[in-house]
């Protein structure tokens, strides 16, 4: 059992438009979704407990915003 919560909204990058998903998991979603990070970390349950300021991002936006998926741990969205 994992939390979800889902909203659709478009961020505006660059001065353009990008559609966008924005879901609200907890520290059980890598355990039923068994994705492949190409960087970085998922988070853990401390990070949810603390309501910590965190995300993951896909490919396409981790390249949008910042070049590469290897560049997006740590920087600011």
């Amino acid at each position: 059992i994992y939390l979800k919560l889902a909203s659709e909204i478009v961020c505006v990058i660059d001065g353009k438009p990008q559609d966008t998903s924005v879901l609200g998991v907890d520290e059980y979603y890598p355990q039923v979704r068994n994705l492949i990070l190409l960087s970085g970390r998922y988070f853990d349950a401390a990070e949810v407990r603390q309501r910590s300021k965190v995300a993951l991002l896909t490919e396409p936006l981790a390249v949008l915003l910042y070049g590469s998926a290897a560049a997006a741990p740590g920087r600011q969205i």
